[in-house]
């Protein structure tokens, strides 16, 4: 029987302390805040073989060397790196490289966070989709060098997607939703486009009327809604606690979920 063990980096000073634990072998989730956590201590992770999911809420110390120890853990299914403000174009370029070496780490990476980290542009994008083409869910949130070329490669190349922000990205637009989901992204249950300034509201309404399962969180986070009677069709939105509440409810049973930007 092997147990799942769940670590949180405010009960140890050091993620080093990782390296030497008695359960190294079998620590499969491990949730960091990483307030001070640099390459040095980074590199003690790779220790961690088993690790199905690493999430780490603040990556601002840490550089393209840290990047470079993450295709070593090759179980991740989940990885969450946020804040990566020293990660290059060029570091995450080499992460998403796909050789023969590395089909241990795509073949089995599903869930994708990297909001908030500026070097994450087209040709990042363009990598990802073609290294990582069976994510389900993606965060992409604030990462404001990615334009629409990037965004029609995720519509068009992840066709397994279930889950997508694009929080606040301010040079994208709805243009690449119009085939949704007759020809791409059939699976997609959830997109937030919060601050997302060129987005149309008529276009995210026409795309929910094709997708009826699908639940949009629109410019100012409110959730998109659609209502058809007879021959009349009207769209509306909420915002109050009960309604999110139920699509918090509903989607958490998905894996991916955890990607998401914290929903209101």
């Amino acid at each position: 029987l092997r147990f799942q063990h769940q670590f949180y980096s405010r009960f140890f000073s050091s993620a080093t302390y990782l390296s030497t634990s008695s359960f190294v072998n079998t620590l499969t989730r491990l949730y960091l805040d990483g307030e001070g956590l640099n390459d040095f201590g980074f590199h003690a992770l790779i220790a961690c073989k088993n690790l199905n999911l690493l999430s780490i809420s603040f990556c601002e110390d840490l550089t393209d060397i840290s990047l470079s120890y993450v295709k070593m853990l090759t179980n991740l299914e989940h990885l969450h790196l946020r804040k990566g403000k020293e990660f290059t174009s060029e570091g995450l370029l080499e992460l998403f490289e796909l050789s023969n070496e590395d089909m241990g780490f795509f073949g089995k990476l599903r869930f994708l966070n990297l909001s908030e980290c500026p070097s994450v542009n087209d040709n990042v994008v363009n990598r990802i989709t073609k290294s990582c083409s069976k994510l389900q869910s993606l965060n992409l949130a604030w990462d404001w060098s990615i334009t629409d070329v990037g965004f029609t490669l995720i519509i068009e190349r992840l066709k397994e997607l279930r889950f997508l922000d694009v929080t606040g990205m301010n040079s994208i637009t709805s243009s690449a939703l119009l085939y949704v989901p007759d020809l791409y992204l059939p699976n997609l249950r959830f997109l937030c486009v919060v601050q997302c300034p060129q987005f149309d509201e008529t276009s995210l309404q026409m795309l929910q009327l094709r997708k009826k399962d699908l639940i949009i969180a629109n410019y100012h986070c409110y959730y998109n809604t659609v209502t058809i009677s007879g021959d009349e069709v009207s769209f509306g939105e909420r915002c109050d606690s009960r309604y999110t509440c139920a699509v918090i409810d509903l989607l958490q049973q998905y894996q991916g979920f955890c990607c998401m930007s914290t929903l209101r």
